[in-house]
């Protein structure tokens, strides 16, 4: 009996493990959870970049270090953190 090929018995063990992991109840809620500032980033882009007035806070344009300093305060120590 000839053993089967190393490429195509790697990438098996590799699609059943990944099928296993992919869609657990964790892994789906991680995927949520860090997939929420990605999107309020690229929403605020948009906003930025279509608009002529941008993104202001209190009158004032908004840097892109206040806005970043501000999602990661409110996204991931207030929310993310404290459920991990």
């Amino acid at each position: 009996m000839k053993p089967p090929p190393l490429v195509q018995s790697s990438v098996r063990i590799f699609d059943l493990s990944l099928g296993q992991m992919l869609w657990s109840r964790r892994s789906v809620f991680l995927g949520v959870l860090l997939g929420g500032p990605v999107l309020l980033a690229l929403a605020l882009r948009i906003v930025s970049t279509l608009y002529e007035a941008g993104f202001r806070i209190n009158g004032v344009r908004a840097a892109g270090a206040s806005i970043f300093g501000m999602m990661i305060w409110l996204l991931y120590l207030r929310f993310i953190v404290p459920i991990l």
